[in-house]
C-alpha cells in the first residue's frame, strides 16, 4: 500500500490515526522541486561513511531564521502537494484535501496574496513529486489508494497536464529535484517495496537508473546545495531514521554522511539564502517544530528556529529571498503558509 490513499489507508496513516487517539500530532519538497521537539531516541539506520561528522547539540544562541505565519492562505486546505517557483509565484499542484485527492494546481502571487487556477494534473494524487526542466514542469508519480507511474508535465503557461511518460515502477512518498538539465527522482515507496533506484530524466519519457540509495526511504525530505542533492530523514517503514545521505551527480555516488539531530520523517528542506535548512517533520512522538541549518562541510547541525506551529508534509519553495512552507498536516490538512526568513 503506498502513502497515498483515503479509501484504503496506508501503513503510515493507520499509525497516524492510532497516534491521534493519544494526543494531537502533525503529519517532504524544495524550491524548483518536488518536492521542535528534542529527540526521543532512535536507532540509526545505515553505515555511516568514515568521514562523518556528527550532529552538533541544538543551542538556541544560534538560532538565525525567523519563521513567521504568511499574510495569505491557500484557497484550501492542503498537504502533501507539489509546490513550484515559477518566477515570483508559486504553483500549487495537486495534495490531499479534507475531502481527499486534487487535480488542482493553483498559482498564488505571495506579494499580492492573489490566487488563480493555473491549470489541472490528469489524475488527483498526492505523495507525487515535481521538477522544473526546460518546457514546464514534470509531476513524478503519487497516487490516490495505489502507487502511479505516471509522468505529467505542465506547460509554462498553465492548463490541462499530459502524461509524457512512465516511471520504471509506480512510486509515491519520493522527492525530486533538477541539478542542471537533468532531473533526478528517489526514495519512495512502489505499494510494497521502498525503492533504492535513483533515476534521471532530461524529458520525463527516458529514465536511466544512475545511482542506489544506501539507505531506501519515503517521506524523506530534500534540497540540493552546490550541485550536490541531500536528503534528511525519512521513514523506513518501522519509523523515522536520523540518516543524511547525499547523491553527487558529478560522480555519480549515493552514500551517507551524517545523522540529524533526532530521526524524522515528513520534513522540509529548502536552501534558502546560502543556508540549507530542514524544518518540522514528526518523530517517533509527533511533529516538530525546530528548525536546523546543516553545514555541508562540516556534516554538522545547528538549531536555529522554531515554526509558528507543529508541521509536517508542508512543502517547501524558496521565492527570491523569502522560503515558503504551504499547506501540510496538523491533525488534518491545513490552509496555512509559513514564511522563513535568515538573519545573520
Amino acid at each position: 500500500m503506498p502513502g497515498p490513499g483515503r479509501g484504503r489507508m496506508s501503513h503510515s496513516r493507520q499509525v497516524r490515526l492510532t497516534r491521534t487517539a493519544v494526543l494531537l500530532v502533525l503529519v517532504v519538497a524544495g524550491g524548483w522541486w518536488v518536492f521542535g521537539s528534542l529527540d526521543h531516541g532512535s536507532a540509526r539506520a545505515g553505515a555511516t561513511a568514515p568521514h562523518t561528522n556528527h550532529a552538533t547539540p541544538p543551542r538556541s544562541d544560534r538560532e538565525r531564521v525567523v519563521a513567521t505565519v504568511a499574510p495569505f492562505t491557500l484557497p484550501r486546505a492542503v498537504a502533501r502537494a507539489v509546490v513550484l517557483a515559477d518566477g515570483s509565484t508559486l504553483l500549487v499542484a495537486g495534495g490531499e484535501t479534507t475531502s481527499g485527492s486534487t487535480s488542482t494546481v493553483w498559482r498564488i502571487n505571495p506579494a499580492t496574496a492573489r490566487t488563480s487556477v493555473f491549470g489541472h494534473l490528469v489524475q488527483p494524487g498526492h505523495d507525487a513529486a515535481g521538477a522544473a526542466v526546460s518546457r514546464g514542469f514534470l509531476i513524478f508519480g503519487g497516487g490516490t489508494v495505489d502507487s502511479v507511474d505516471t509522468v505529467q508535465r505542465l506547460g509554462p503557461h498553465g492548463g490541462a497536464a499530459t502524461v509524457v511518460g512512465r516511471l520504471p515502477r509506480p512510486r509515491s512518498d519520493l522527492v525530486a529535484a533538477t541539478a542542471g538539465s537533468v532531473a533526478y527522482v528517489l526514495g519512495g515507496y512502489d505499494g510494497s517495496t521502498l525503492q533504492t533506484s535513483v533515476l534521471a530524466t532530461r524529458d520525463g519519457h527516458s529514465f536511466r537508473a544512475v545511482a542506489t540509495l544506501p539507505v531506501p526511504v519515503r517521506y524523506p525530505a530534500m534540497v540540493a546545495s552546490g550541485g550536490v542533492l541531500y536528503l534528511f530523514g525519512g521513514d523506513r517503514g518501522s519509523g523515522p531514521t536520523d540518516v543524511v545521505q547525499e547523491f553527487d551527480p558529478a560522480d555519480g555516488a549515493a552514500r551517507v554522511i551524517g545523522h540529524l539531530p533526532v530521526a524524522l520523517g515528513h520534513a522540509s528542506a529548502l536552501n534558502l539564502n546560502g543556508s540549507v535548512l530542514v524544518a518540522g517533520g514528526r518523530d517517533n512522538h509527533g511533529a516538530l517544530r525546530r528548525i536546523w541549518s546543516f553545514d555541508p562541510v562540516h556534516k554538522t547541525f545547528h538549531a536555529v528556529g522554531v515554526l509558528p506551529t507543529p508541521m509536517s508534509d508542508a512543502s517547501a519553495v524558496v521565492v527570491g529571498t523569502i522560503g515558503y512552507l504551504v499547506g501540510g498536516e496538523t491533525t488534518i490538512p491545513a490552509r496555512s503558509v509559513a514564511e522563513l526568513r535568515t538573519q545573520r
